[in-house]
């Protein structure tokens, strides 16, 4: 509902195969649980692998939703009558911009993530930047009406898209076509959405 908790993730954990089985990732959980403590953290999250993290004191609290598989063949046949959009990539000067469509985006959800203009500005130009991509799209009076962001790796062959933010039905088609164009370039089979 409208209860704001302060979450901590121990995110994107993976270990050489070289020093696998030497109790890395224990450390690691230990630390974690540490930090989480230090910071008066309401809860901790992870999305992992399914009862790996069961070890750790994690359990299943809300499944993961199933992603949809969208062939490169039927985005780009949705695109072909699409009304046009101009896509560019994000700035952190966006991220006001991104702040605001992310909020509506997920006002309907009753379990969410908080994102700041702060957050933005990290996840345009902090340390992973090589790793995702977050894409504007414009209307022809060249004002941004929604984004996506794409990620260059993850589970599966198919370019990941992790969110979208529409204002309509009206502009899937042009969304579609562009991703199905990303998805190309980049040699990946389908889009997953």
């Amino acid at each position: 509902g409208s209860v704001e908790l302060t979450s901590g993730e121990m995110g994107f954990v993976g270990t050489d195969p070289q020093y696998r089985r030497r109790g890395l990732v224990r450390r690691l959980a230990d630390r974690h649980a540490d930090l989480l403590r230090e910071g008066d953290f309401d809860l901790t999250h992870i999305q992992g692998i399914g009862g790996f993290y069961d070890r750790f004191g994690y359990a299943y609290s809300v499944p993961l939703i199933p992603d949809l598989r969208v062939s490169l063949a039927i985005a780009t046949a949705a695109a072909k009558d699409a009304r046009p959009l101009v896509f560019r990539r994000a700035q952190v000067d966006d991220a006001a911009i991104l702040t605001a469509m992310y909020r509506e985006a997920v006002a309907p959800v009753a379990l969410r993530s908080c994102r700041s203009e702060q957050e933005w500005c990290y996840l345009l130009d902090g340390p992973a930047i090589g790793e995702a991509e977050t894409w504007l799209f414009e209307d022809e009076a060249s004002a941004p009406v929604g984004y996506f962001r794409i990620h260059k790796t993850g589970f599966g062959d198919g370019l990941i898209v992790s969110e979208v933010a529409l204002p309509g039905a009206w502009c899937a088609g042009s969304v579609l076509g562009r991703l199905a164009e990303i998805a190309a370039a980049w040699e990946r089979p389908y889009i997953k959405l």
